[in-house]
């Protein structure tokens, strides 16, 4: 008797359980009405009392809302920055002409209240920056190339990989500590300078102020548990500020509330428990309880601690009294799931059986799937027989579509299947992408025959894999060449953007990557146009392929590389329908093509 005869036999003999419907209604309705009942009753007469959730929402509410406006009002100062930085950059503005630079500097100054200076260092430290001043900006012009702290920093952005946050420094033409920001000029792939843009401390705090007059927040930001960064006690300035001590202490402040947060001895644990994944702690303070609740940001040149705090005075006394009905609801769950555990794991087991198959066959880990056996069951037992059969259906089908997907496009497999080996030609708008690698032939002569195998394979599997992520199918694999289709078999409507977005990511791959301690370059043409496709060949030996006008000018774009130079080519009728969103291209002129009466367009994907 086969496995399959087997397994039918015992979900026959098996068929005469008692249905699971009528257990389980029988032996678990009961034992959880009675705990859902005593749940609903202790819960109805201390539900009222419940706070703890709309604790915590106002404790997340709170440090989201300063943390969220602290990022807000820094974001606008890094976005100017990398304005500045990437009009130079790109040469949009010349940065050896101060009077379009210093127009540059202004705007983006004026746009942006929170700076009080923003400038450009170049690389012989040449200085032009702009600085808040009333009713205008003052521009500012200077040569630094004898101050050694400006050669640091020049040093310091030089050796910056992005554009960082420099800590707090002190500016003595405001009397004021500052937040410096600053990106790298890079042009031309060299280093050519960097922009800085300077937030005042000062603005922080009133920033933090405004929370407290609209929203009554307490909010704070400390640097360290030390050093007050923001609060609204200094948004109207400090006295006894210097470069060497550029912001208060906490223990100068002068608000006794932030002084206890940091004191172990003023712990409230209990209340702190309260607050859940919030990060916070609680303090007592007098006869008044104050809870604490901040975040972490490490991203503004030190470790700084961003949060507010509030009195819990207001919900002790129904925390306490939740607690209780917590207690007794607890202990009353607890023996429900004690015995609810002990009839579910005597009943679940042939469930969790299946559930562990299950889990192998969506893995495709066919190997490692068991048969499930029989229960007493009747549900069950249909269930571990159906499971069975629908096993042994796809090992068979997983068996072929391995086997032929070795040889053939998946996607041509998956047809064949779903067509029961029937696969009619289409003719149909594809578009064709055809790579290969640069003087192969000449790389070919220096090496033996197995090495120049292990780098085709190598990059092979590379391009394979990201042509196939992007919806694409491969029809041949010419020598060191690759053709490849987009759009078929599966209809995808986007198929130009995904055979570019395809060949943009194969030239990253090739390009970051040896072969066999070889570096490789590749040459692609991509072309949308009709083509046939279809089984071709005789008739017990076919090849499914795609034929026609567009192939080969996809053919012929690739070799075009070589005569302009580049690296990417698409022919017009691609380029027509790019999204454009997300992908630059730039005309290359109309050129004749090989086979074409007239000249074709052609595009360069930068």
């Amino acid at each position: 008797m086969s496995r399959s005869e087997s397994l039918n036999s015992e979900a026959d003999g098996a068929a005469r359980g008692a249905p699971i419907s009528a257990a389980l209604a029988l032996i678990l309705g009961a034992m959880v009405l009675l705990a859902v009942l005593l749940v609903i009753a202790i819960a109805t007469w201390t539900g009222y009392r419940n706070t703890v959730d709309l604790l915590r929402q106002k404790a997340e509410i709170m440090v989201s809302s300063a943390v969220d406006q602290l990022h807000i009002h820094l974001d606008a100062a890094e976005s100017q920055a990398h304005f500045v930085s990437q009009a130079l950059a790109t040469g949009w503005i010349d940065a050896a002409d101060p009077d379009d630079l210093v127009t540059l500097l202004t705007g983006a100054l004026a746009a942006t209240p929170q700076i009080t200076s923003i400038g450009y260092v170049d690389t012989a430290l040449n200085l032009v920056a702009a600085e808040r001043d009333e009713p205008t900006p003052v521009p500012i012009f200077a040569r630094l190339a004898d101050d050694p702290t400006w050669q640091t920093l020049l040093a310091e952005a030089q050796g910056a990989s992005e554009a960082y946050w420099g800590g707090v420094s002190w500016r003595h033409v405001y009397g004021t500590a500052q937040l410096t920001r600053r990106e790298p000029v890079r042009r031309n792939g060299g280093f050519a300078g960097f922009v800085y843009v300077e937030v005042g401390i000062p603005s922080l705090s009133e920033l933090i102020g405004s929370l407290e007059s609209d929203f009554g927040l307490n909010a704070f930001i400390l640097a360290g548990d030390r050093n007050v960064i923001a609060h609204p006690m200094l948004q109207f300035g400090f006295p006894g500020l210097t470069p060497w001590h550029p912001v208060p202490g906490v223990s100068e402040l002068g608000d006794p509330v932030l002084m206890a947060m940091s004191d172990p001895r003023a712990r409230n644990d209990r209340v702190s428990a309260l607050l859940g994944r919030s990060k916070g702690h609680a303090v007592d303070l007098g006869a008044e309880t104050y809870v604490f609740v901040y975040r972490e940001e490490r991203g503004y040149g030190g470790d700084w601690l961003v949060g507010s705090y509030l009195t819990a005075s207001d919900v002790l006394k129904e925390i306490e009294r939740l607690f209780n009905a917590i207690v007794a609801c607890a202990a009353i769950i607890l023996l429900a799931l004690l015995l609810a555990a002990w009839l579910g794991r005597r009943i679940s087991r042939p469930v969790r059986l299946l559930a562990e198959q299950s889990r192998r066959v969506r893995n495709l880990d066919f190997e490692h799937t068991r048969p499930v056996p029989g229960s007493y069951i009747k549900e069950l037992n249909e269930a571990a027989a159906a499971f069975n059969q629908m096993v042994d259906g796809l090992r068979e089908r997983q068996m072929i579509r391995d086997l032929f997907g070795k040889y053939v496009p998946k996607g041509v497999v998956d047809e064949l299947l779903k067509d029961k080996g029937k696969l009619r030609p289409r003719q149909v708008e594809a578009t064709v992408l055809f790579v290969d690698v640069e003087r192969f032939t000449t790389l070919s002569e220096d090496l033996l025959p197995q090495q120049i195998v292990d780098i085709l394979n190598a990059y092979f599997s590379g391009v394979a894999a990201i042509i196939e992520r992007h919806g694409g199918m491969i029809t041949q694999f010419q020598g060191d060449a690759v053709l490849a289709v987009f759009n078929l078999p599966v209809a995808d409507p986007a198929h130009a953007d995904h055979a570019v977005a395809a060949a943009s990511e194969i030239r990253r791959f090739v390009a970051e990557n040896r072969f066999q301690d070889r570096q490789l370059r590749c040459r692609i043409g991509i072309n949308t146009g009709e083509v046939v496709a279809g089984n071709v060949g005789a008739t017990d030996r076919l090849s499914y392929t795609v034929h026609g006008d567009a192939v080969n000018v996809a053919a012929r774009l690739d070799d075009l590389n070589k005569t302009l130079g580049t690296g990417l080519l698409i022919s017009a009728s691609t380029a027509g329908r790019l999204d454009g969103r997300e992908i630059a291209v730039r005309s290359r002129g109309r050129v004749p093509i090989r086979g074409k009466q007239s000249e074709v367009e052609v595009f360069e994907v930068l």
